[in-house]
């Protein structure tokens, strides 16, 4: 079978029917390799492809995009946690929120730490490697990031849930099936569950395992497999 991803969300795509006759073009192209495909799948919430379901011949299957979350436990995952918080802020200015901010407030109102990635003036955000980068996340238990953006699969997150952190804020997809208690840019709902979990230890106990379950339930490769034999092999 030929297989399509849909790797950009669909409201990302809307440019294409702006009305230029090159753009038109190109849209009917899109269109057409969709419906020349045996099948139809994408990496994000189907809601977030409503644009195309009026224009192609077939059924949009979800299957989203794995993670490997036994080379993360086996590498990454410890149980003893520095009990303090690492702001993370993704790349794009409009997706970092008030992460730091919210952070900032936090450490200091609850005498916790905070720690930032250190970014030096002119210096490229992506300045390490992706292991250095775990490294130096990992080993906190709360992983503030209050990224808004809904259409994002929200990468991290899932990271996150295969340490055994706790994330806290954000609207990504994976934050809302992973830790749907924080999906939330509420910074006082925030607030108030976060003085929960600091509060108890089993209500951290019971986080950390839910998100934990759900990651490899949903987002592992024996998951991503069994997604992938369905839609190739009904």
């Amino acid at each position: 079978k030929i297989v399509v991803w849909l790797k950009e969300v669909a409201d990302n795509l809307k440019w294409f029917g702006d009305g230029s006759e090159i753009q038109k073009q190109r849209l009917k192209n899109y269109i057409d390799c969709l419906n020349s495909a045996d099948e139809v799948i994408t990496g994000h919430p189907i809601e977030h492809h409503e644009y195309f379901e009026d224009k192609i011949q077939k059924q949009i299957q979800y299957v989203p995009v794995p993670l490997n979350v036994d080379y993360m436990y086996d590498n990454f995952y410890s149980n003893k946690k520095i009990n303090g918080i690492f702001a993370y802020i993704p790349n794009p200015m409009h997706r970092r929120g008030r992460t730091y901010e919210f952070a900032r407030y936090i450490g200091d109102k609850y005498n916790l730490p905070v720690f930032y990635k250190p970014l030096q003036n002119g210096q490229k955000f992506d300045h390490i490697n992706q292991k250095d980068f775990i490294e130096m996340w990992s080993p906190y238990l709360y992983h503030f990031n209050l990224d808004p953006s809904e259409i994002q699969p929200g990468m991290q997150c899932r990271q996150v849930a295969s340490v055994g952190s706790i994330n806290i804020g954000g609207v990504n997809e994976s934050h809302r099936f992973l830790y749907p208690e924080t999906a939330s840019i509420d910074e006082d709902k925030l607030e108030e569950i976060f003085v929960g979990y600091l509060n108890d230890e089993n209500k951290r106990f019971k986080v950390i395992q839910y998100a934990w379950d759900k990651l490899n339930e949903i987002y592992s490769h024996r998951a991503f497999k069994k997604k992938i034999d369905r839609v190739v092999y009904g």
